[in-house]
């Protein structure tokens, strides 16, 4: 996957190795710099479930939301309005689950190496 050459024309990229989470294999991560999107994207990810009572502030915002026009138009504008909140409600919780993400990463790895050295419990098993 990397020769000394590629390493020399290809400086930004660093290779690493993830933990084992579905297969006996290792992932291989690739970071190939900044990468600089002129718009960015929504995307809804598990973790933001987890955001003390997010339900409740939807249907708030939700609720609150004023817009006037046809029902498809009043629907995308609310999801617009809608996103903006969340992408606000995201950025103050980001450093929770980026912190939590590491420390589950970390305890994964530590179940790997002990993996290697001997079985695992049915309890370690259930924890990793």
């Amino acid at each position: 996957m990397c020769s000394s050459q590629r390493e020399e024309f290809f400086t930004l990229i660093k290779q690493s190795t993830l933990p084992k989470l579905v297969s006996g294999h290792n992932p291989v991560l690739l970071i190939c710099g900044d990468m600089n999107f002129k718009k960015s994207y929504f995307k809804f990810e598990n973790w933001r479930m987890g955001i003390e009572g997010l339900k409740e502030k939807v249907s708030f915002w939700w609720s609150s939301f004023v817009v006037t026009g046809t029902a498809g138009f009043v629907l995308a504008e609310k999801m617009k309005l809608l996103t903006r909140k969340l992408k606000e409600c995201s950025k103050n919780n980001r450093s929770n689950w980026k912190q939590q993400k590491e420390e589950n990463l970390d305890q994964l790895s530590k179940w790997e190496i002990l993996q290697e050295k001997r079985l695992l419990t049915d309890d370690e098993l259930m924890q990793k």
